[in-house]
């Protein structure tokens, strides 16, 4: 839920239903190896606003000259308001081996509505040092269709009345094209490492703009560029101790649009410790950079004004307590340095948070 100046409080709730089917006999092509369901519905204000429906059928299995092959298909259907959408994507691929390269070739076929789109596939893995040093490409594609879901619990302080009812009823989607080159493999016992280059084109990448309307009251909404952007990726996870696991990230971005709250740099610390088989504690300590924030003061589409927001430093800590297998508790320490990584109302979004709650698994 979310609370607004004029004392509106908006409630964006999503049920959910999935299930995993697996079979034991699948050495005949007819038969699936696996079956997954899954069912969301999506509740804007008390108010059923989406339907998901996904059915995803999955065939794979050995073969003489290929290493094996895997086949799938994915049926979603989705009603958000009274708009129905159907998306379909069949999706074959084969494995080879040689001495010291792994092969997937793919081909990707991808029905949205009444658009067909074939996206070829390929990842090539090749062995230089050996269980030690691994090289690694790949290109191909996919295409997401955007949901209310999507966009009301990316930003949940959009306002319904600065919500274009045009895009609710007429939802975007993305088609991403991508290649990437890395490396991964590992330093020395309990020291493992990434490094990787990849670039991307999307057609409408989604990211948040704000509004000023006559009363100088800002409000985000989303907003959809086409974008070419590369990514430099870079993570080391060391097992110092049988109970203590870190993990540092970098991400450095680089792209020919202005985008709105997307961080240049990223940096990420994440360490878990764990004391006992029922005490664990877990720290992450997050940096982003100087960030741009577009604003529209026109009202008119794609007029923005930039601003610059300060880099950030996002500190948490976790508690964990695990009573039994099926009963845990926690305590939560959020944004400690109370710090505004995210602007609505010259506010910050979230502020410093502690929480607690207990998990029960049935």
């Amino acid at each position: 839920s979310r609370f607004d100046l004029s004392k509106n409080d908006y409630k964006n709730s999503v049920f959910s239903f999935n299930t995993n089917i697996n079979f034991n006999d699948s050495s005949k092509f007819y038969l699936p190896k696996s079956i997954f369901i899954s069912s969301d519905f999506f509740l804007r204000d008390l108010r059923f606003s989406e339907r998901n429906f996904v059915l995803n059928i999955n065939h794979q299995g050995p073969h003489e000259q290929i290493k094996s092959w895997i086949f799938s298909n994915a049926f979603e259907f989705q009603r958000t308001n009274s708009k129905d959408y159907f998306h379909w994507t069949s999706d074959f691929k084969i494995e080879k081996d040689t001495d010291l390269t792994h092969f997937i070739f793919g081909l990707n076929i991808d029905l949205l509505v009444d658009q067909i789109l074939i996206f070829p596939e390929l990842r090539i893995t090749r062995q230089l040092i050996e269980n030690g040093l691994f090289s690694y490409l790949e290109m191909g594609g996919r295409r997401n269709l955007y949901s209310l879901q999507d966009i009301y619990l990316s930003n949940p302080y959009i306002q319904n009345s600065f919500f274009p009812s045009f895009l609710e009823d007429n939802l975007f989607s993305n088609t991403q094209y991508f290649a990437r080159i890395g490396l991964n493999g590992n330093l020395f016992y309990g020291v493992s490492y990434q490094v990787s280059a990849t670039a991307t084109n999307d057609d409408n990448y989604m990211h948040f703009t704000s509004l000023e309307n006559p009363q100088d009251i800002f409000k985000n909404i989303p907003s959809f560029t086409s974008v070419n952007m590369a990514i430099f990726h870079a993570d080391i996870e060391a097992e110092l101790h049988e109970k203590l696991v870190s993990l540092l990230k970098v991400d450095i971005r680089t792209f020919d649009e202005s985008l709105s709250y997307v961080p240049e740099i990223e940096i990420g610390l994440y360490t878990d410790y764990y004391y006992n088989e029922q005490w664990s504690l877990s720290t992450s300590f997050r940096f982003l950079s100087v960030r741009t924030l577009l604003k529209n003061r026109s009202l008119e589409i794609n007029s923005f004004e930039q601003y610059n927001l300060p880099a950030i430093l996002d500190v948490n800590l976790s508690l964990d307590y695990a009573h039994t297998s099926m009963l845990g508790f926690y305590i939560k320490a959020k944004n400690l340095l109370n710090q505004d990584y995210v602007y609505w109302q010259e506010w910050p979004v979230l502020g410093r948070q502690f929480n607690f709650g207990a998990k029960y698994l049935f």
